[in-house]
């Protein structure tokens, strides 16, 4: 689904067709009828029916602890757990994506007369010539492909805790934790034997073959009919199809110990109070190691449904820390307050990688009475690249936009500012621009050369107890990252080169040279990971719970959790425009939904028969299109997301001691999720933004527990 240019919303899709799709994006634009050509006049394939919703999902747990008492004072234990998930992702069919340009001999025995006389009489061609084209041909008849993954995790923990004496106590232990991961994608097609199957030639003997069987190139290529996919076989389809496998893993190793420490007796106590200082000292060492081991059309880029080739990568890094906390009591039973806690936190962090950085906290816990408490922090926390940030192979993928530059663009650039991006001046205002499927390349991976990011967080708090029964916590928040580590949005990239030619960033868009096309082939915006300028966020988190009696029938318990959102801004290059998406969604820059607010208010019957009775409201609240017109400015586009309300209904009962019994229904009202058109690539699936709404409309669920004594 998409919507048109008087913002109606109209059925769209791929034009990578069941039926093929054969176009120089210029001067003619083809598709079959049986074995005859007919104008594709705007005909488009609907993938998403065969995307599954919900994945099927397998896993499998299983975790040990055990401890055992060396003496009244030490404890040797040891934590064990094994996890296996296996589920697979159903895409919709593979095919031949426009992968680069092919040339069609007009004496191609697969052509029918009428064929012939459309592609290539029509432009005073004979039989001893070739037209050169793009081939668009959905593999229906080969069914839906299927991403096989599996992630296969084992913890062990094995340490000693104990009393050093009365006032400190010590805790020391090593971790080492694995992910194991295995990727199958089954039914894609490869591109060389694309190419292969669409070059058929007569043999000696008059039968239709390849021409890599007649030079000897290929001898098993099969020809793939695709001017009478009703003729296309399984003979076809089996030289086509390959399969593509990775394997990698992920571990970790860590040495952590510390000691932790009262300071009464020893005299270090603020006067006034009667409680010493508590403190903590600690060192910590953790080495972690990712590999990721990709096959051969995998790292080749052969796989047509891939976008491009997916490298294989290895990293480690290790980081040897210490930190230290001070619990400071200044105050303890005066008339003006119960107590007045000062906590002092700091780490520091030497990464193998060159980097080192200081982490530290300042927080106030402040207790006038029963009924009233204040809390306030200040924390600067800095965060070094993990093994994912710094290691994570570069690949292509997808992201959703609309080729400024491209024909009947919502939102035209100049031609002097395409220009900047790669687009010649014949280029400009191509049907070759535009994707129908709203979908364009992008590389994305890690950065093994990125700085830390270095967060600074104030916050506030304020808890009331008014009345018996009665709690009311409020605490707002604001949070700053400086040099974030993220990617800049591909579209941010090409404004920047567009608009304001930023030479840094026009070297990170790579346009066909012979299209100017940034969706066909392996052509992309490169939107690695990077320090960015900023993300700032600011909001007001509430908690507010009240429980009443009901005598012999047990209690009511009302709960009120929720956030008000006041800002999350994006500024992706220091000094540069700020992005600020509360009461936003978008494709390109703002992503899901963030609406100002979120709630969920319930209410709970706790009967006196071991059993509880739930009833909650969610609230989702609205989100409006994040758009920027030519001048820059920020303007609503034409999607708004309505705020939506859900009902959910849960019980829970303790049957006996060792089993218990739940069900309950979810959006008990099925209300429907607000559509999306051209909905962005990951984030969104079958026109709606499945993380932020119910997808599944009214949803039961079931289930018991056993335990064993």
């Amino acid at each position: 689904m998409d919507i048109n240019s008087d913002g109606e919303r109209v059925c769209a899709g791929s034009s990578t067709i069941p039926t093929g799709r054969f176009t120089d994006f210029d001067t003619f634009d083809l598709t079959t009828d049986g074995n005859t050509f007919v104008d594709r006049d705007g005909l488009l394939y609907n993938y998403g029916p065969l995307n599954y919703f919900q994945r099927p999902d397998t896993r499998k747990t299983f975790g040990v602890t055990g401890h055992y008492d060396l003496s009244d004072s030490h404890t040797v234990y040891t934590e064990m757990s094994y996890m296996d998930d296996r589920t697979v992702a159903q895409i919709a069919p593979s095919g031949s994506f426009f992968n680069s340009p092919v040339n069609v001999q007009c004496n191609n025995p697969f052509l029918s007369e009428q064929q012939y006389n459309k592609l290539c009489v029509t432009q005073g061609l004979g039989v001893d010539d070739s037209v050169s084209m793009f081939v668009g041909k959905r593999n229906v008849e080969g069914g839906a492909r299927q991403d096989d993954l599996r992630h296969t995790s084992s913890r062990f923990v094995l340490g000693i805790r104990g009393e050093i004496n009365d006032d400190w106590t010590y805790d020391a232990f090593m971790n080492f934790g694995s992910v194991a991961y295995i990727q199958t994608y089954q039914n894609d097609l490869s591109i060389t034997r694309i190419g292969r199957a669409l070059q058929a030639v007569e043999d000696g003997d008059g039968n239709i073959v390849c021409q890599s069987v007649v030079d000897g190139s290929d001898p098993s290529c099969v020809p793939w009919n695709v001017f009478n996919p009703s003729q296309i076989d399984q003979s076809q389809l089996d030289y086509l199809t390959i399969p593509l496998y990775s394997r990698g893993d992920t571990k970790t190793k860590q040495l952590s110990g510390y000691v932790t420490g009262d300071l009464t007796d020893a005299g270090v106590v603020v006067p006034g109070t009667s409680t010493g200082v508590g403190v903590v000292f600690g060192l910590e060492h953790r080495k972690e190691y990712l590999t990721l081991n990709p096959d051969s059309n995998f790292t080749s880029g052969d796989g047509a449904g891939q976008g491009g080739p997916t490298s294989g990568v290895t990293g480690e890094f290790d980081v040897s820390e210490f930190f230290t906390e001070l619990n400071i009591p200044l105050i303890e039973d005066t008339s003006y307050a119960e107590y007045i806690t000062l906590e002092l936190a700091y780490r520091y962090s030497d990464y193998s990688t060159d980097k080192q950085t200081d982490t530290y906290k300042t927080a106030f816990d402040v207790r006038f009475n029963e009924q009233v408490g204040l809390r306030a922090s200040y924390q600067r926390a800095v965060r070094a690249g993990n093994v994912r940030d710094l290691f994570r192979p570069s690949g292509i993928g997808l992201f959703n936009w609309e080729d400024p530059c491209g024909a009947g663009a919502e939102n035209p650039l100049t031609q002097e500012q395409c220009a900047r991006t790669g687009v010649t001046a014949n280029q400009y205002g191509s049907n070759a621009l535009i994707n129908d499927a709203g979908q364009y390349n992008s590389v994305t991976g890690g950065n093994p050369d990125l700085s830390p990011e270095k967060s600074d967080t104030y916050s506030f708090g304020l808890l009331l107890s008014p009345i018996d029964n009665l709690d009311i916590a409020i605490d707002y928040f604001n949070i700053t990252v400086n040099d974030a580590i993220q990617a800049i949005p591909e579209a941010t990239i090409h404004n920047e080169c567009a608009v304001n030619g930023n030479d840094e960033f026009c070297d990170l868009i790579n346009r066909d040279p012979s299209t100017g096309s940034l969706w066909i082939g392996s052509n992309a915006i490169t939107a690695t990971d990077i320090n960015i300028g900023k993300v700032e966020t600011a909001g007001v988190d509430f908690d507010i719970s009240y429980r009443y009696s009901l005598d012999d029938l047990g209690a009511m318990r009302f709960t009120l959790i929720g956030t008000w959102l006041d800002t999350y801004s994006v500024q992706n290059l220091p000094g540069g425009d700020t992005d600020d998406c509360v009461g936003y969604w978008d494709r390109a820059v703002c992503g899901a939904p963030m609406p100002e607010l979120r709630t969920n208010l319930s209410a709970t019957w706790i009967t006196p028969w071991d059993a509880n009775i739930t009833a909650k409201v969610r609230y989702f609240g609205d989100a409006d299109e994040y758009t920027r017109n030519q001048q820059n400015e920020v303007v609503a586009g034409p999607t708004s997301l309505n705020a939506q309300t859900y009902f959910d209904l849960a019980g829970s009962w303790n049957v006996a001691s060792d089993i218990s019994l739940r069900a309950g229904i979810n959006n008990v009202f099925d209300v429907t999720p607000p559509l999306i058109p051209n909905g962005p690539s990951g984030i969104a699936n079958g026109n709606i933004f499945p993380g932020s709404y119910d997808a599944l409309g009214r949803y039961l669920f079931a289930g018991f527990t056993y335990s064993f004594n």
